[in-house]
């Protein structure tokens, strides 16, 4: 009871540390990533220290979070984030998200510039590893191959449910062309949020960052879930 009445808390804090910057467009997020630091070391039941805690390890796990597949991140990525000085960890972390959001932003480039160009040798058979044990890759040229090999298994997906070869490149060139304007969508706020996520989730499972449109969203959804009803929100 006590452990889910703290989790709790730390989910309130969290909200009121977003919203108290609401009135300034220009967030200072790593205040607002040492306030989520401040709530965890604080508390009176987890048993947290962000210079013991946050460490190597930690550093591999929040990574891991981010590219499970080990598909976007360069192995000379893995490196230079492994050199930095944790001690200044939202600097460290903010990094490994603004490198996965422009490594994210060229895979989908790339796929688009290969749908358009590339000839697909579909009498070749060739393989994708999904070993997560696997290594990083390590250059631009591992990239291209394997992305070239996604694009080409897409592709066959769609022409065994019944698409030509021009079908299915379109289709997939559209999807493609509307997950590179959404990304383009992405703001700060947005960045911040999943840095701060994967951050919590490390932490403690049950703990979740919100941010102000979030905040927002949820009192919409939840003021037309009772609309009606009589209920009250307290």
């Amino acid at each position: 009871m006590a452990l889910n009445q703290f989790f709790r808390l730390v989910v309130l804090i969290l909200i009121s540390s977003c919203s108290n910057n609401t009135e300034n467009s220009d967030i200072d997020y790593k205040e607002e990533f040492d306030s989520i630091t401040f709530a965890f070391e604080n508390s009176s039941i987890l048993d947290f220290n962000a210079q013991q805690n946050i460490n190597e390890d930690f550093l591999s796990d929040f990574i891991k979070k981010l590219d499970p597949q080990k598909s976007i991140f360069l192995e000379s990525d893995i490196s230079k984030f492994q050199s930095e000085e944790l001690m200044n960890t939202y600097d460290v972390l903010n990094n490994v998200v603004e490198v996965f959001y422009d490594r994210y932003s060229m895979s989908l480039d790339l796929r688009e510039e290969l749908l358009m160009r590339h000839k697909f040798n579909f009498d070749l058979d060739e393989s994708i590893s999904l070993n997560k044990d696997k290594g990083f890759m390590n250059n631009k040229d591992e990239i291209r191959d394997y992305e070239r090999k996604i694009i080409k298994n897409e592709l066959i997906v769609k022409m065994l449910d019944g698409d030509d070869f021009e079908e299915a490149r379109k289709e997939l060139l559209n999807n493609y062309k509307d997950r590179i304007s959404s990304l383009k969508k992405i703001r700060a706020s947005d960045k911040f949020g999943v840095l701060a996520n994967n951050f919590l989730s490390l932490l403690d499972p049950h703990s979740s960052y919100f941010s102000q449109r979030d905040i927002e969203n949820w009192n919409l959804r939840m003021n037309l879930s009772f609309e009606g009803i009589g209920a009250i929100l307290g």
